[in-house]
């Protein structure tokens, strides 16, 4: 058996760790959103945003950035996000924002950010 080298070693079916990381991020954003009826639709798109380090990422917040800013700033496009004809919406700052509008939309998608590009314990 070989002896442990290091935490970059391939140990127990583990893989090494990559220290480069992606540029981007690809996540689903879940919610449900009452209808005029007032029932519950589950609702989801996916986001893409930039991969910001911790540096970068305490300094935005530091700065006095609203978490539509935020997003604004690290958003880089979106699949599944549609007007009220069903047709698709190209992604763009106005168009994100308008999203960010709805009540309670920006932070959601900001505690997810924080969530997805974050270093997860795997089971």
């Amino acid at each position: 058996m070989r002896p442990f080298i290091g935490a970059l070693s391939h140990i127990w079916g583990t893989m090494a760790f990559n220290i480069e990381v992606a540029d981007t991020v690809r996540f689903a954003v879940k919610f449900n959103i009452k209808d005029g009826a007032g029932v519950d639709k589950p609702s989801s798109f996916d986001f893409i945003a930039a991969r910001v380090d911790v540096d970068e990422y305490k300094d935005i917040l530091e700065g006095g950035t609203t978490f539509a800013d935020f997003l604004v700033r690290v958003g880089r496009g979106w699949d599944n996000v549609r007007d009220g004809n069903g047709t698709p919406v190209e992604y763009s700052e106005a168009a994100l924002r308008k999203v960010c509008k709805i009540a309670g939309m920006a932070t959601l998608m900001f505690k997810t950010y924080g969530v997805e590009v974050s270093a997860k314990e795997k089971n």
